[in-house]
């Protein structure tokens, strides 16, 4: 299905990705998924930094003997996170991106083909300067 000029796909110039090296499947189905809305030209895969590999991981002054692998394990996908979105962001800076969709993992589980084009008609309606749209994900 080809997108129409108005539609939200067209008013941003890149779709980036971010994922972990080793989620394959998790790149492949999102690819599949965005490539039949016709908007594959502007997806870019970001590798993630995975937090596990971060210097100091399990170390001290973050990581203590009592720290259970659970948390250990949040702690460093909250450091791969957000240094992966930074990354990401300099990234399209580099690029001179003046408007990106910045996704991860969970963009996946939600996408609905109207959204875009819900968000492009709300932006059209306000007269503010939008820098940023964080889409949260819920589990139900």
């Amino acid at each position: 299905m080809l997108v129409p000029d108005i539609h939200f796909w067209n008013q941003i110039d890149a779709i980036l990705i971010i994922n972990l090296k080793h989620r394959t499947d998790r790149w492949d189905r999102l690819y599949r998924t965005l490539t039949e809305i016709g908007v594959e030209d502007k997806i870019i895969r970001i590798e993630a930094i995975d937090g596990k590999t971060l210097p100091g991981y399990l170390q001290k002054p973050w990581f203590r003997k009592m720290t259970s692998q659970k948390v250990a394990s949040m702690k460093a996908g909250s450091a791969g996170c957000t240094l992966s979105h930074r990354k990401a962001i300099a990234y399209a800076k580099a690029k001179g991106f003046k408007r990106i969709s910045l996704n991860e993992k969970q963009f996946e589980r939600s996408i609905d083909l109207s959204l875009g084009e819900q968000i492009y008609q709300k932006l059209k309606r306000t007269n503010r300067l939008i820098r940023a749209w964080l889409f949260g994900y819920k589990k139900t």
